[in-house]
């Protein structure tokens, strides 16, 4: 039954995968690290992935293994706008919006959901605590965004990720768009 709900998950979680790696090959990118190739989707585990070289500095780890919450997460609450005001411009026919609307909150959903970071970010990340070229200041900063990520591990098993992705792709969107559609 586990691995039939699982499987279920992460079919219905596809259309946030691509948005995790781009995530993470934008980080590395935009922080100097060379990023050798990008896997942005595929079947299997792990689902996609980056390959970059080692990042010099524990910022650079950080800001890598940490991209995907924040990139998704923006990405889920705008996504979630757009179909608030999309759907309350009344630009479809009532027919249409039926089958959008429950669409385009499914994508902000997805993408939302796969926010977290992965056990393998952070098995990357405690890789830097190793490394000697990162000083002990670095390994302190290193060690409870681990720690976090861990967390966040175990929050999935209690569906924290499907929580996520509903509060950022919906629930936010949607109080967001309460507070600022009179002023529209």
């Amino acid at each position: 039954m586990g691995t039939l709900v699982s499987l279920s998950f992460n079919i219905m979680t596809i259309p946030g995968v691509p948005v995790h790696e781009y995530a993470h090959a934008l980080a590395c990118r935009l922080s100097g690290v060379r990023v050798h190739k990008v896997c942005y989707l595929r079947l299997g585990n792990p689902r996609g992935y980056v390959l970059h070289e080692q990042p010099d500095t524990a910022w650079q780890h950080i800001i890598v293994s940490v991209a995907p919450f924040v990139v998704c997460s923006l990405a889920a609450i705008l996504l979630g706008i757009g179909v608030g005001l999309l759907l309350q411009a009344e630009l479809m026919t009532k027919q249409h919006e039926e089958i959008a609307g429950p669409f385009l909150c499914w994508l902000a959903w997805a993408v939302g959901a796969c926010a977290f970071p992965s056990g393998g970010d952070a098995d990357s990340l405690w890789q830097a605590t190793k490394s000697r070229e990162i000083s002990l200041f670095g390994k302190l900063l290193v060690v409870p965004v681990v720690g976090l990520i861990r967390l966040g591990q175990v929050g999935s098993f209690f569906w924290l990720d499907l929580a996520w992705g509903i509060m950022v792709g919906v629930t936010i969107p949607a109080a967001l768009i309460k507070n600022i559609s009179p002023a529209l």
